[in-house]
């Protein structure tokens, strides 16, 4: 199965709740998994970690966009030590034959 990298931009609830499914479902299919956390959706990585809990748990890589991290006052230090810190450009020279989906 090809790999997925979802880039999560919105704080919406009902699009953060969308990412979610779509990841476990990729890791439960067994595919490899990236997602990336930007804009405004970086402030999910104050809040208590039980989305990114399960998404550790299943293997997946997580990567916070270091400028979305300064903007929003958030230091990698701070948040748990599986979340890498990246930028767009990374990530996108590292895509490869991943699908991209961007939410």
């Amino acid at each position: 199965m090809r790999g997925l990298t979802i880039i999560l931009e919105s704080d919406a609830p009902d699009r953060v709740a969308f990412a979610h499914e779509m990841a476990l479902v990729q890791r439960a299919l067994e595919g490899a998994l990236t997602l990336f956390i930007t804009g405004r959706a970086t402030a999910e990585l104050a809040k208590p970690p039980s989305m990114l809990s399960e998404l550790f748990d299943s293997g997946a890589r997580v990567i916070a966009c270091q400028t979305a991290l300064s903007t929003h006052g958030l230091s990698l230090a701070t948040l748990d030590p599986l979340i890498e810190a990246g930028g767009l450009v990374s990530l996108m020279q590292g895509l490869g034959n991943d699908r991209l989906v961007v939410i």
